[in-house]
């Protein structure tokens, strides 16, 4: 999680900024910065969905995939985290 999280920072965030994309989306989808990062975190949250349901239905997946896209929800989440404590201040 920590590698991905250093190497998206280095696509999505700038050098003094690391929420730098839900700050610009915000205004963009005309929510807060949480809400941007909920909106993003969706996409991700699907994509688990799906996981599940195919594993319902006798199809589970690899755990490279297992840890893709459990670890992309689990980063969202941690980013969330960081906006809410920016926040407060």
């Amino acid at each position: 999680m920590a590698r991905v999280l250093m190497k998206k920072s280095a696509e999505y965030a700038t050098a003094d900024d690391k929420l730098h994309n839900f700050k610009r989306a915000a205004p963009i989808v005309r929510r807060g910065q949480a809400g941007a990062l909920w909106g993003m975190l969706a996409k991700h949250l699907v994509s688990v969905a799906d996981l599940v349901e195919r594993a319902d239905a006798g199809e589970p997946p690899s755990q490279e995939v297992v840890d893709e896209k459990i670890g992309d929800c689990l980063n969202y989440l941690v980013l969330l985290e960081a906006v809410f404590a920016e926040q407060r201040g």
